[in-house]
């Protein structure tokens, strides 16, 4: 009961639009953009504030036909609608950790909006590991173990910031949720595996960028001191090459884009768990 009690709380302030809320339209990705806009102009503007978020898709659909439609329609990507969740928990941390809990407990990690979902949720729990309990434990344990699930999950370049809400957590006596979450993945050996360079006779051959580890956290520890899952290879005209691997080298994925040679090189330096390989004689 006083889980029900909790939650209705948290909603009551934004009651007045959220009723009967249908699936989002072209209508609706126009309205939340044109607040985005306005609530930037005006970021004191109480209710804009408050407006924006009971306007955020609140639901796992909603949030996928809106950020990740699979023909890249509507809000896609939505890093700036969502990431201003950030900001507007400082204002309402109740609805936007609510909003996130929500979100996250039917959530799947992939790039792009998912992605965003998930870095928001991080800093949240980080930030407010009182209220992200409080919020968690209104909802089923199953519930729970799913956003700890979605937590862990991603692109690994940070596995610490998982591993820092478990300990918050554990700071403020929440044992009992912490059991839930999955243990954070520990890899020993960081290294690059074995590869080929199959472009190594090609005069055109820019830079090549190995990285040993998936973008699925949960994935790693398969490649450990095994084939590398990704090699990039940028040619000086600004042709890219990437091609994915699974740990033992069988070819996954195969395709072309291009980018600005110079500026690759630079975006890929000192990048953990990676190799960048350069070759100054084909510079453009």
């Amino acid at each position: 009961m006083h889980n029900h009690i909790i939650r209705s709380v948290v909603f009551l302030a934004a009651f007045v639009f959220v009723c009967a809320a249908p699936a989002f339209s072209g209508k609706d990705s126009k309205e939340l953009s044109h607040l985005l806009q306005k609530l930037k102009a005006s970021p004191s503007d109480e209710v804009l504030r408050l407006r924006y978020l009971t306007r955020f898709p609140n639901d796992i659909e909603r949030f996928r036909q809106l950020f990740d439609s699979d023909d890249f329609s509507e809000l896609y990507d939505g890093a700036e609608y969502i990431y201003e969740l950030k900001v507007l928990a400082s204002y309402h941390p109740e609805l936007v950790g609510s909003i996130l809990v929500d979100l996250s407990r039917n959530a799947q990690w992939k790039v792009d909006a998912f992605n965003h979902l998930q870095s928001v949720t991080e800093h949240f729990a980080q930030e407010r590991p009182a209220l992200f309990a409080r919020i968690l434990k209104t909802y089923s344990e199953q519930d729970q173990t799913n956003v700890f699930s979605f937590l862990s999950q991603g692109m690994g370049w940070s596995p610490a910031s998982y591993s820092a809400i478990l300990s918050r957590l554990r700071e403020i006596g929440e044992n009992a949720l912490v059991e839930r979450a999955p243990p954070p993945r520990v890899i020993k050996d960081h290294s690059v595996g074995k590869w080929e360079n199959k472009y190594k006779d090609d005069p055109n051959l820019f830079a090549v960028y190995v990285h040993q580890f998936p973008t699925p956290l949960s994935d790693q520890p398969a490649y450990e001191g095994r084939h590398p899952a990704m090699i990039i290879y940028v040619f000086n005209d600004g042709r890219a090459n990437q091609i994915g691997f699974d740990p033992v080298g069988k070819l996954q994925e195969d395709f072309w884009y291009h980018v600005d040679p110079i500026s690759w090189v630079e975006e890929h330096k000192n990048r953990p768990h990676s190799a960048l390989l350069t070759f100054p004689e084909s510079q453009p």
